[in-house]
């Protein structure tokens, strides 16, 4: 009963801060809105390039103290367990 979630943990543990370039695209978001700048890529363009825009938001919600840890905060968020279903 315990190993899947051990396993869970280690294989997060293991490839805890390993990012891909795609992610990079869903952070400039969460950047921008984190600073000030407003829910885009380029600030002064209304153009929607993210295939995540509600993980931009909330990584950008969540980064608002600090929006230099949007992928640390992207790792806690990917490896936080699911919630229950009924």
């Amino acid at each position: 009963m315990l190993l899947v979630p051990a396993t869970a943990l280690v294989l997060c543990a293991l490839n805890f801060g390993q990012i891909y370039d795609d992610p990079y695209i869903t952070f400039t978001y969460a950047e921008n809105l984190a600073t000030g700048e407003g829910f885009v890529f380029n600030p002064g363009e209304q153009v929607l390039g993210t295939t995540a825009p509600g993980y931009a938001f909330l990584l950008g919600i969540l980064a608002l103290p600090d929006a230099d840890s949007i992928p640390d905060i992207a790792d806690w968020v990917g490896a936080a367990p699911p919630g229950r279903r009924a």
